[in-house]
C-alpha cells in the first residue's frame, strides 16, 4: 500500500500544480505579430493573451502599419511594450523588432530580428506539438520565416483575423495590404485558421458605454483599455459609422483570434484555398494540404467576460505580486507618442491611472 501511494505522489507531483487545481490542459504557447497602434485593437488582445492562464506567450513582433497608418516597427513594438508595462508583463515577454516593408515578392524573405525569434522558438516544436503564431494584422514576418527557413512550417500554425467571406475571399484591411506574404502563407503545410473581419465586425462590436461597464472598473489596465476604446471613437467614430453600424461603437476585432486560442469559437475544416491577386480565393490549392480552418461563429459573453475577469484578478492582487503597476499610480510614458498607443491620429494619450 505505501509503495503505491509513493508513486501516486510521484505523479501528482509531475503534475503541473494548475493542471491539478483546474483541471485545464497545458497553456497553449504563442508568438504574437502585431500592428499595435494601427487602431486598438491589438491593445486589448495583447493584454487578454498575456493574462490568461491558457496561453504562454513567449514572444510579441512588431511590424510595420501600412497608409494611412504609416507605423514602423519600431513604433509598433514601442506600442506593444507600453501595453504589456500597463499589466506588468513586460520583463516576462519579450518584443521584438519585425519587418518595416512587405515582401518584395512571393521568394524573398524580409529579413529582421523579430524572424530570427520565431524561427528559434519553433525549434522546440514539432508536428505533433505546433508553436501557435497569433496575427493581429500583416504575416510579413510568419512568410519571411518560412521562406528563411521552410523547415518551420512543420512546427507552426496560424491564427489569424483574415478575409471577409468562404468560399470568396476578399478583404478590407489585413490581407490587402499584405497579399504576397499572405499567398505565400496559404501555399505553405502550414495549418491555418481564420477568423473573418465580419464575424468580428458582427460579434466584438463594442460601444464606449459597454466598454466602460465591461473594463472601465477593473483598475488602471481596465481604464486604459476602455480610454483607449473611447479615444479611437472620438477621434474616428463617425468617420467610420457607416461600416460599425453607428458612431459610438467600434470592433475589437483582434479578440477574435485570442476567443480561437481559448476554444471560444466554432470552426469549420474546408478545402485551402491558393488566393489570387485580386484577393480572392481558388481551389484547389495544389501547392498545400495543410488544413485550413473557417472560424464561423463565437461566443461574445465569454470572450468579453473572460477578458474582464483577468483583468479583475490582476487589479485585486497586493502589492509586490505581478499586479503591483495597479498600485503605482503613473501616466504612460511621455515619450511614447499618442499614435502609439490609441491609433494613427488620435491626439490623447490614455492615462493607466484613472485617478491622475
Amino acid at each position: 500500500m505505501s509503495e503505491t501511494l509513493l508513486r501516486l505522489g510521484l505523479v501528482l507531483f509531475l503534475i503541473p500544480w494548475p493542471a491539478i487545481v483546474t483541471g485545464l490542459p497545458s497553456p497553449i504557447s504563442v508568438v504574437i505579430t502585431t500592428y499595435c497602434g494601427a487602431d486598438m485593437g491589438d491593445q486589448w488582445a495583447i493584454v487578454h493573451a498575456a493574462l490568461s492562464p491558457r496561453i504562454t506567450t513567449l514572444a510579441v513582433i512588431g511590424g510595420f502599419a501600412p497608409e494611412p497608418h504609416d507605423l514602423s516597427s519600431a513604433e509598433t513594438v514601442a506600442c506593444a511594450r507600453q501595453v504589456l508595462t500597463s499589466i506588468d508583463r513586460s520583463a516576462d515577454i519579450p518584443v521584438h523588432h519585425g519587418a518595416d516593408r512587405r515582401l518584395p515578392d512571393r521568394a524573398t524573405a524580409v529579413r529582421s530580428e523579430g524572424v530570427e525569434q520565431l524561427i528559434r522558438l519553433a525549434d522546440g516544436f514539432s508536428p505533433g506539438r505546433r508553436l501557435t503564431v497569433l496575427a493581429f494584422g500583416p504575416v510579413t514576418d510568419i512568410a519571411s520565416a518560412i521562406l528563411a527557413a521552410p523547415g518551420i512550417a512543420d512546427r507552426i500554425e496560424v491564427v489569424a483575423l483574415a478575409f471577409d467571406r468562404y468560399p470568396q475571399g476578399g478583404d478590407g484591411w489585413n490581407v490587402r495590404n499584405d497579399a504576397g506574404a499572405w499567398q505565400t502563407l496559404l501555399d505553405a503545410d502550414v495549418p491555418v485558421t481564420a477568423a473573418s473581419g465580419y464575424l468580428a465586425l458582427e460579434r466584438l462590436n463594442l460601444t464606449r458605454s459597454e466598454a466602460q461597464a465591461m473594463i472601465g472598473g477593473q483598475g488602471p489596465p481596465g481604464a486604459y483599455l476602455a480610454c483607449l476604446h473611447a479615444g479611437w471613437l472620438n477621434e474616428f467614430g463617425t468617420v467610420f459609422a457607416d461600416e460599425t453600424g453607428g458612431s459610438d461603437r467600434w470592433p475589437i476585432w483582434d479578440e477574435a483570434v485570442v476567443a480561437v486560442i481559448l476554444d471560444l469559437t466554432t470552426w469549420r475544416e474546408l478545402p485551402r484555398p491558393a488566393l489570387r491577386d485580386d484577393l480572392s480565393f481558388s481551389f484547389p490549392n495544389v501547392r498545400s494540404r495543410a488544413p485550413f480552418r473557417w472560424v464561423v461563429a463565437m461566443d461574445r459573453e465569454r470572450v468579453f467576460g473572460d477578458l474582464a475577469d483577468l483583468l479583475t484578478h490582476l487589479s485585486s492582487k497586493a502589492p509586490g505580486q505581478s499586479a503591483a503597476i495597479a498600485h503605482q499610480p503613473r501616466k504612460v510614458a511621455a515619450a511614447i507618442s499618442p499614435q502609439e498607443q490609441a491609433g494613427w491620429m488620435q491626439r490623447h494619450a490614455c492615462d493607466t491611472d484613472p485617478g491622475q
